[in-house]
């Protein structure tokens, strides 16, 4: 199964979420790993691209790289984010031309600097800033997983109390006021319906809300069990005799439909706690599944010859869903 996450104004539903990509000119996206957090980032940037701007989508260079569609616009670029870069960057903006050259070549800055705890951080932050004040409208940062954002957005922090006063103070202030301002700053927070996943964005939320004085801009619930038909119309399809392959296809679409209750109710403890009502991104069915809801849907053949559904009917397919999910351990 495949994600469904598109804001594309000629996608399913893309015009509806349009408004809701944030448009300031940095958007971090972070979720733990596993949730879809490089697809719901390419996602964004096609979405900022289509409206016009310069877009850099920006991952750290160690991460595999993403790959938008081919079909997605010009104004968009991907750059890896490489600290070493960011590093030679942050010298020659402070320091002569000669000098940041003979830091760059020296071996012992080179061990320092990498032994010095948040400063590989603190220095990301910094070369996001630049890139935004330079070629490009809009920044979406593929973020690392949860706990290396969080240790990147502590970085400004620390090196502020450790120097407390001088230039490192000064600096590190400034990128620290800079990345929690709302005005350029917009975090989207990604989560999959399992309750795990749920937990540890609220989590996240509440640690995006204390660093950074605000919380996500928006929620994306990716890769959801895509909807089902009711119970009553798959219990008459799974009584019909000799088809394997219509009966494998119900039963997926059984547990599918189990699946998305859960999810439903998860989705509802971030509603309730942060107040969005997250954007919903559901997973492609297979094959078999795919031909049962078109069938279902009247564009294929396997209802073709099936009476309405009648009173007596329903009653008699819910009892039979009922067992049938007594038979595969599921709740009723």
């Amino acid at each position: 199964m495949t994600d469904s996450l598109d804001f594309s104004p000629t996608a399913a539903n893309g015009a509806d979420h349009q408004g809701a990509v944030p448009a300031t000119p940095l958007v971090i996206v972070t979720g733990k790993g596993g949730v879809g957090r490089s697809s719901a980032a390419t996602a964004i940037a096609v979405a900022l691209a289509e409206r016009g701007g310069r877009v850099a989508l920006v991952h750290p260079v160690e991460a595999k790289p993403v790959r938008p569609p081919a079909s997605a616009p010009p104004g968009l670029v991907v750059v890896p984010l490489d600290r070493k870069k960011a590093l030679s960057n942050y010298l020659g903006d402070q320091l002569p031309g000669p000098f940041a050259a003979g830091l760059r070549a020296s071996r012992a800055f080179q061990l320092i600097t990498a032994a010095t705890p948040g400063l590989a951080e603190l220095l990301t932050i910094g070369e996001l800033r630049r890139m935004t004040e330079g070629a490009y409208d809009h920044l979406v940062f593929d973020a690392p997983a949860t706990g290396h954002l969080l240790a990147l957005l502590d970085a400004p922090g620390r090196f502020e109390r450790a120097a407390a006063v001088g230039p490192i103070a000064a600096r590190a202030r400034q990128l620290g006021e800079w990345i929690a301002d709302p005005a350029i700053t917009a975090t989207v927070t990604v989560t999959t319906g399992d309750s795990l996943a749920v937990s540890e964005l609220l989590d996240l939320i509440t640690a995006l809300e204390s660093r950074l004085g605000h919380g996500p801009s928006l929620v994306i619930a990716n890769r959801l069990a895509p909807p089902s038909p009711p119970a009553a119309e798959l219990a008459l399809l799974a009584e019909r005799e000799g088809d394997a392959v219509l009966a494998d296809a119900v039963l997926a679409l059984e547990h599918l439909a189990t699946r998305a209750r859960s999810e439903r109710a998860q989705l509802g403890r971030v509603t309730r706690q942060v107040g969005l009502q997250p954007i919903r991104a559901y997973e492609q069915p297979g094959e078999g599944v795919r031909s049962v809801l078109a069938a279902l849907a009247g564009e294929g053949p396997v209802l073709s010859d099936e009476p309405g559904i009648s009173a007596q009917d329903r009653r008699r397919a819910e009892r039979r869903t009922r067992e049938r999910r007594t038979e595969h351990g599921e709740a009723a």
